[in-house]
């Protein structure tokens, strides 16, 4: 296996087949003898795994999909059935979760909502893998429709990339992998042929997960002079989150500031009873509703052990690099001309 470090708690016969994949010799992937019939016992393995898709979560701790499976596909793409089987167990990886957790049962369990996250993890880590121009080049002249589905199906991670608008994402890196290698003239071509109309509806499902996160007018919009309304708007945004961040900062300052804590006085506070018979003496400001006094303010709140946080909503609209919004949108267009062509 290309990948240095296996997880400890890892699978024996996991950890074996992983190893008679291949390993990496400089710039080069050099595969075992039996590669074939290792990437088909992994195959084998994920059939028989159990409600806790174990084996699964292992190959995505293990970075199977990303140290072995696409470095064979680059180095092998001309074994047919070595290329063929590595993508069936590439399309079973990248599965959705929902399809790994089908029962009921599990849906509000939150130890299998902690197994749904990880595994969504492990797919977001693929999903950065498949941006490999040369593994969609080698895909491009193998267009295998399950594969393309899946790998755009997984959903963005704003929290873990970081990304602001105009810059480029894990998701806009595989479209643009997708746009130097020609796959989407391959979808075109599928979405046109008379020929290939049995594979039109699997070409809409991809077309449409090409197009999440994307608003219809930001893409519409690409490469067209901003009118002077909107940058005055946009003018009056960025001046209304500096006047905020400054509000912010001036906040904090004064937090930090070298007054004393009960500078605002101490008060009696009659009616409410310490735990002696006398009235609670108060050393902070007066809040205006005396009645909303608390003495839980200096209480560390508790804190929720992470795997029983609640599922976040993954719908995210934002708005990419001006170069993915061009080519989004010559790509609507083709497709659009190709739809309504009688």
């Amino acid at each position: 296996m290309a990948a240095d470090v296996l997880p400890l708690s890892m699978n024996p016969e996991l950890v074996a087949a992983c190893n008679a994949l291949g390993y990496r010799e400089g710039d080069k992937y050099m595969k075992e003898p039996y590669c074939l019939e290792t990437v088909k016992d992994l195959i084998r393995y994920l059939r028989r795994e159990d409600d806790t898709c174990d084996i699964r979560r292992q190959l995505g701790a293990a970075q199977i999909l990303q140290n072995d499976l696409i470095p064979i596909v680059i180095q092998y793409n001309r074994q047919t059935e070595l290329l063929e089987t590595c993508i069936r167990l590439m399309v079973n990886l990248t599965q959705p979760v929902d399809l790994c957790f089908p029962k009921p049962e599990t849906k509000g369990d939150k130890v299998y909502q902690s197994y749904a996250l990880e595994i969504l993890s492990h797919q977001q880590s693929y999903k950065e893998a498949f941006g490999d121009e040369e593994f969609m080049a080698c895909l491009a002249s193998r267009l295998k429709r399950l594969l393309e589905k899946e790998h755009l199906t997984c959903p963005a991670d704003p929290m873990g990339e970081q990304r602001t608008d105009d810059d480029v994402s894990i998701h806009d890196g595989v479209l643009w992998s997708m746009n130097t290698s020609g796959l989407d003239k391959l979808i075109l071509y599928i979405a046109s042929s008379e020929g290939e109309q049995h594979w039109c509806i699997h070409a809409a499902e991809i077309i449409s997960r090409m197009l999440r996160e994307q608003s219809p007018e930001f893409i519409a919009r690409a490469g067209q002079a901003t009118a002077i309304g909107e940058k005055k708007k946009e003018m009056a945004e960025l001046e209304a989150l500096r006047i905020k961040e400054m509000e912010k900062k001036k906040a904090r300052q004064f937090k930090l500031s070298s007054r004393h804590s009960r500078f605002g006085g101490t008060f009696q506070v009659k009616n409410l009873k310490s735990i002696s018979e006398y009235d609670v003496i108060y050393h902070r400001t007066l809040p205006k509703d005396v009645n909303s006094i608390s003495f839980a303010l200096d209480k560390a709140p508790a804190k929720r052990p992470k795997h029983r946080l609640p599922m976040q909503d993954m719908t995210v609209t934002r708005r990419s690099t001006l170069s993915i919004r061009l080519f989004l949108k010559d790509f609507c267009s083709s497709f659009w001309g190709i739809a309504t062509t009688p």
